[in-house]
């Protein structure tokens, strides 16, 4: 992996890259992607998703699925703000949240992150968002949510089919052991019409990739 790839994809929407990291640094006040690119340490979503804001005016309803410690969503608050964010995550009583418990012993940093007047946390299984009062398309997709099958497919099926044509997914830990997301990701590729491409998730992982689509 190089930073070439990333510059490649800013260069497909004709962003520069260093305008993009200017518009993160004045927009939000956070090391976690700067530090990146000294340590080889943070995921890059963080400057697909500044991209993507500053190529698009018409981002209106942004998916969320895998919440976590809300970092990736008070990003997402803010690089769009006239967008609202739905964001889903497994409730604590569930006994796959139990296994990992990301929020446990952090509400205070938690509720920090998900505390944007456009954010909208949904305490619920993804496996329901068909029945769930949201939007029934978005505009961008974040995928995040649990690795193994059948979760992963389910997220992305449910994503690919309420993406509203001209829209974005993003989808994490291609590649990444001991998870199914290659496999269902291949899979997916072989069914669908658009093309699935690849970016580096993190300089630490030269394995792992982000996956993104614009639907067609």
């Amino acid at each position: 992996m190089s930073w070439k790839e990333v510059k490649d994809f800013a260069q497909l929407f004709d962003i520069d890259l260093e305008d993009a990291e200017t518009r993160l640094r004045d927009k939000i006040a956070t090391a976690l992607y700067f530090e990146s690119k000294n340590t080889k340490g943070q995921q890059l979503e963080i400057i697909y998703f500044t991209i993507i804001s500053m190529a698009f005016d018409n981002i209106n309803n942004i998916l969320e699925i895998g919440t976590g410690l809300g970092v990736i969503t008070d990003i997402l608050s803010i690089l769009f703000q006239d967008a609202m964010i739905y964001t889903i995550d497994l409730p604590e009583s569930d006994k796959d949240y139990q296994k990992l418990a990301i929020r446990k012993n952090k509400d205070i940093e938690f509720k920090k992150n998900i505390a944007n007047k456009n954010i909208k946390f949904i305490e619920k299984n993804s496996f329901f968002l068909p029945s769930l009062d949201i939007p029934d398309s978005y505009d961008l997709i974040w995928v995040d949510g649990g690795h193994q099958y059948p979760a992963v497919a389910w997220d992305i099926m449910y994503s690919y089919n309420h993406l509203k044509p001209g829209g974005f997914i993003f989808m994490h830990d291609y590649g990444r052991k001991k998870t199914d997301v290659k496999n269902v990701i291949d899979h997916i590729q072989t069914v669908i019409k658009e093309k699935i491409n690849f970016l580096p998730f993190a300089m630490y992982d030269k394995k792992s990739k982000t996956c993104w689509l614009q639907k067609m």
